[in-house]
């Protein structure tokens, strides 16, 4: 009988705080977790491919929004792209330095090994990304303040 070995990682997120970003707009962070697996080829150097290991829960511990009007740190719900392996939070808007946006996620990662594992452990690595949409592609701050939640999320799917 051949066993396999499943891998769950849970990776918290509890807020995204505005250091030194210094343009207002929208902003959404992208989590992929993976591991490096050789091809099985011979060739020197061995060729190294990222296995990316599939979100599949998240849960999200903040209240669900019931006021009409938009709320600035969650203007796009968080969501998971099945076919890029991907978790992205929600569209937070950034206005100004030092800001602090609570996010409060626990999304969990899993992936099945086919290949023995390693005397040492297998590495994995979190890669994230920081996605920008500038006030300007939006019509600015303006139009953004008296939209309302429901027209904020048309679209979005």
């Amino acid at each position: 009988m051949l066993f396999k070995k499943v891998v769950d990682v849970a990776v918290h997120m509890e807020s995204f705080k505005n250091i030194d970003l210094t343009q207002q707009g929208v902003y959404q962070l992208h989590l992929r977790l993976f591991y490096k697996a050789f091809n099985g080829t011979n060739v020197i150097p061995p060729l190294m491919l990222k296995v990316y290991a599939m979100p599949y829960y998240l849960n999200e511990t903040l209240k669900p929004q019931t006021s009409k009007h938009v709320d600035f740190h969650s203007l796009v719900p968080a969501h998971i792209l099945e076919g890029l392996y991907t978790f992205c939070t929600r569209s937070f808007l950034v206005r100004y330095s030092e800001e602090e946006v609570a996010l409060n996620y626990i999304v969990q990662f899993r992936t099945v090994l086919d290949t023995p594992m390693p005397k040492n452990g297998l590495p994995f690595f979190l890669e994230a990304e920081l996605l920008f949409s500038d006030f300007s592609s939006l019509s600015g701050p303006k139009r953004i303040i008296g939209l309302t939640a429901t027209q904020v999320r048309v679209g979005v799917g």
